[in-house]
Order: C-alpha cells, then sequence, then structure tokens
C-alpha cells in the first residue's frame, strides 16, 4: 500500500518586483515488506498547470518505473 499528501506552497519570485510562485508537492510512502521507501517531490511553478497533481504524476511514473524493474 503507498500513502501520500499533497500541498502548495507560496514563495517569492527570483525578484523583488515579481509575483509569488507557486510550488507543488507530493510525499509518498510505501512500508511494504520487500522494499519500502519514501519519495518526495517539489515542482515549481505549477500555478494554472495543475498545482500539486504534477508532482503526484511524476511520483507516479517514478513508482511505476521503479516497481517494474
Amino acid at each position: 500500500t503507498i500513502a501520500g499528501k499533497t500541498g502548495t506552497a507560496d514563495v517569492p519570485g527570483s525578484d523583488e518586483f515579481s509575483s509569488l510562485e507557486e510550488l507543488g508537492w507530493f510525499v509518498a510512502i510505501d512500508n511494504s515488506d520487500n522494499s519500502p521507501y519514501i519519495i518526495s517531490m517539489m515542482v515549481e511553478n505549477v500555478e494554472g498547470r495543475g498545482g500539486s497533481k504534477i508532482a503526484v504524476e511524476k511520483v507516479r511514473q517514478f513508482i511505476n518505473d521503479y516497481s517494474n524493474n
């Protein structure tokens, strides 16, 4: 079983005149007996692109690739 938590955060942009930048987060944990792991993904500039769903999809792809090896 894999459990996960999503989140977003607003941080200041690269200079004092820029607006806030939205970060998307996802943390997943698999505590199975054969190969437990924890993975955390942070994606920059996710506003208007699906927020933390982008991080979820990247983690899902990583887990699928990891599981197939």
